[in-house]
């Protein structure tokens, strides 16, 4: 299916020129907050960080003090600084950001007239969150739960753009340091996604005949995180899919009540020395879509993969409640297609070492390499007469409140986790203040093959595809008064290999 990229105006200017248009600090003392302008001739340079793994934003603000501004102005933490900027990325309109002051950091004093200090950045949401304790049952679906905790105990008023879960919860804190976003990051693994493929066959309970390994097919964990457009709540499946979301401006069943608003760029074209210029033609004429640096951090790791059971795991569990113990296993190769994938990977590689014509099994990759235990009691919130039972199917006419699904797909979502981290890369381009983390980009790396660099792009299709941005930097350096650039570091991940236009070569 064809993707849908976004790409550049044309630029009359320096590819990632940008305007300081203003930049306020503020003193949060509430209704007699103080808000002064800072001088843009102060500032040689800030920087703006987004992480999908982080439930705030982050930066640093670099200034060149030869004002005494420190002294009139003292920087005592929580001030809140917001900037908007214009930039050549956009034709019209700002891109603004506002951030609280959580430290001063370097303080430097390079000759008597001056001082030169950074002033660490982070989302005031973060400070909310030390000084909130959850004490209340907690109850509904994941993605209730989890918007109840953002705007209910942190009080934000930011956007949540959440995915709709299939599974549903119930939770007491178990400890006075129940802070908001921890139990976030406790729920995440559990979420399964509504739009998630069930297993084969239903699940059932074991059965004293069958063997106690049952296979485990669908997918579950989300990432929670903070972007310049709000707090996002979304399946790994649903970052991993490329396809289009909505059709005729309707969502359709996968996001029937959020909104998956991350984009696709692209595509990014390697930039070398002699690049032919129908290949700079190509990236739309225009300077922006190049790739300025390219660094692979992390592409295949055998022992990390076993360890962490991304091949295959075994779950352990015991019922306190009913005293039963059950095992499940989970393999990658059977749920691989059950999930959405980035590269055009068919199948994920196998180990199997076995000796050619001897009747020895030494297939690393279908052997258990991980085993997860878990202690569950479904009659914990159960208050019906009868055995509470974890199963949503078991007994329609009186079912569970709250069955517990999350046990068949422990495994799958830490294997899920890990998948995406199989590839990363990061990569530096022209700034584009627009993208966030979580958005997904289309890249196109130059084939390293010795008949390649002839002018004509050969495309590495192994390499070259579509990433999930993982991480992003916005670094903007103030060359002189209110104008300057910006260069954007992106950091990059993938759970398979390959371009949708080229099958991959890897696990044939």
């Amino acid at each position: 299916m064809a993707l849908n990229f976004n790409t550049a105006p044309d630029a009359q200017q320096h590819p990632s020129s940008i305007n300081l248009v203003s930049c306020f600090i503020t003193k949060p003392n509430g209704l007699l907050a103080t808000k002064v302008s800072l001088n843009p001739s102060l500032i040689l340079g800030f920087d703006l960080r987004e992480d999908l793994y982080s439930p705030f934003l982050g930066g640093m603000i670099t200034i060149s003090d030869s004002i005494n501004f420190v002294s009139n102005y003292p920087i005592t933490g929580g001030e809140i600084i917001s900037f908007e900027i214009e930039t050549s990325y956009l034709e019209n309109g700002t891109v603004s950001w506002e951030l609280m002051v959580n430290n001063i950091e370097t303080r430097i004093l390079p000759d008597p007239k001056k001082q030169v200090y950074i002033l660490k950045l982070v989302s005031k949401e973060l400070a909310v969150n030390e000084t909130c304790r959850v004490k209340r049952k907690i109850k509904g679906s994941y993605d209730e739960v989890i918007t109840e905790l953002v705007q209910k105990d942190l009080k934000s008023d930011k956007k949540v753009f959440t995915e709709t879960s299939k599974n549903k919860t119930v939770k007491i804190p178990g400890s006075s340091d129940a802070r908001p976003f921890d139990l976030i990051a406790e729920l995440c693994p559990q979420f399964i996604p509504k739009h998630s493929k069930d297993r084969e066959d239903k699940i059932k309970k074991i059965n004293k005949s069958q063997s106690d390994e049952q296979k485990i097919r669908g997918t579950a964990g989300a990432f929670f995180w903070e972007s310049r457009r709000g707090y996002n709540l979304f399946s790994c499946d649903a970052l991993c899919d490329i396809s289009p979301n909505f059709e005729d401006d309707e969502p359709t069943g996968r996001f029937a009540k959020g909104e998956l608003l991350t984009e696709t760029w692209g595509p990014y074209i390697e930039e070398f020395a002699n690049l032919d210029p129908a290949v700079q033609s190509a990236a739309g004429g225009d300077s922006r879509n190049l790739i300025k640096a390219v660094i692979f951090t992390k592409e295949v790791d055998v022992m990390e993969a076993l360890r962490c059971g991304r091949r295959s795991t075994r779950v352990i569990l015991f019922n306190s409640g009913t005293q039963q113990y059950e095992e499940y296993v989970y393999n990658l190769s059977d749920a691989w297609n059950d999930m959405a994938h980035l590269g055009n990977q068919n199948t994920y590689d196998e180990l199997d070492f076995s000796p050619a014509g001897e009747y020895k099994s030494l297939n690393v990759g279908e052997k258990i390499s991980r085993e997860m235990s878990f202690v569950i009691n479904h009659e914990t919130f159960f208050n019906k007469p009868g055995i509470a039972d974890p199963e949503d199917d078991s007994n329609p006419e009186n079912p569970t409140p709250t069955p517990d699904e999350y046990k068949y797909f422990a495994a799958q979502s830490s294997a899920r986790f890990d998948l995406l981290t199989n590839s990363e890369c990061i990569i530096k381009i022209p700034g584009n203040p627009l993208m966030c983390a979580g958005d997904r980009v289309l890249i196109h790396l130059q084939s390293k093959a010795a008949d390649a660099l002839t002018g004509i792009y050969d495309l590495d299709v192994e390499s070259s595809g579509v990433y999930i941005v993982k991480e992003l930097t916005h670094n903007y350096i103030m060359s002189e008064g209110t104008s300057g650039i910006c260069d954007t570091t992106l950091r990059l991940m993938r759970d398979a290999y390959g371009i949708d236009t080229d099958p991959s070569s890897h696990g044939q």
